[in-house]
């Protein structure tokens, strides 16, 4: 399900996974530092209803050349919700990527008993 500003934060009966893009503003010549800007949506869904409580884990995806950056948004929930930052993968990501996902996500959830 994709959380969104039309989305109205229900309670989750099952675990479920977050994947959250990095998203940053500035880095222009105007405004030359990045500044992480955090998701609303996402943390109304995680905070209504102890929804957080139910989230087995965090992915990120980001780009390389933020350098302490790269996958920031992802960091913050994980540690602001004290959730664990899974896995992380660059932009879109290649086919390894997906492959090594979907397994960290597969064990987790047999080992959480989430499938």
């Amino acid at each position: 399900m994709e959380i969104s500003e039309e989305t109205l934060p229900t309670k989750s009966d099952s675990k479920f996974f977050v994947l959250l893009p990095t998203y940053m503003i500035g880095g222009s010549r105007f405004t030359p530092t990045l500044t992480e800007i955090l998701t609303t949506p996402m943390h109304d869904y995680l905070e209504s209803y102890d929804n957080v409580k139910r989230c087995a884990g965090i992915i990120g995806s980001g780009n390389l050349t933020l350098g302490k950056m790269y996958v920031i948004t992802a960091k913050t929930y994980a540690k602001k919700y004290d959730l664990p930052l899974l896995a992380a993968f660059e932009s879109r990501g290649t086919t390894q990527d997906i492959e090594r996902i979907y397994k960290i996500l597969t064990d987790k959830a047999n080992k959480n008993s989430l499938m």
